[in-house]
């Protein structure tokens, strides 16, 4: 169970990044943006450089398949998919 301080840390990355989601449909440009401001988050909170985040970001976007894109899809979303960026970087970097 999550605590109410990580529940309020998620919110507030998924009302900074959720704004970088275009209507319609998305493609490579918009989905980098999202992720960028994904790992501005990740940086912000952990202080971690660009070279830290690289192996992690391969890490968490070829996982990204076998664990978010199993999900039903009534259970997908943006906000769903920003946390899941979000938790997964901080899980790799082996932040509590």
């Amino acid at each position: 169970m999550r605590s109410k301080q990580t529940e309020r840390e998620l919110r507030r990355v998924v009302s900074r990044v959720l704004p970088l989601v275009p209507e319609g449909k998305v493609v490579k440009a918009e989905f980098e943006a999202i992720l960028g401001g994904v790992l501005a988050c990740v940086r912000e909170k952990t202080g971690a450089s660009d070279e830290q985040l690289r192996p992690v970001t391969d890490k968490v976007l070829a996982d990204l398949p076998n664990e978010y894109g199993r999900l039903d899809e009534r259970a997908r979303s943006w906000p769903a998919l920003i946390r899941y960026l979000y938790s997964k970087c901080l899980r790799e970097l082996r932040v509590p």
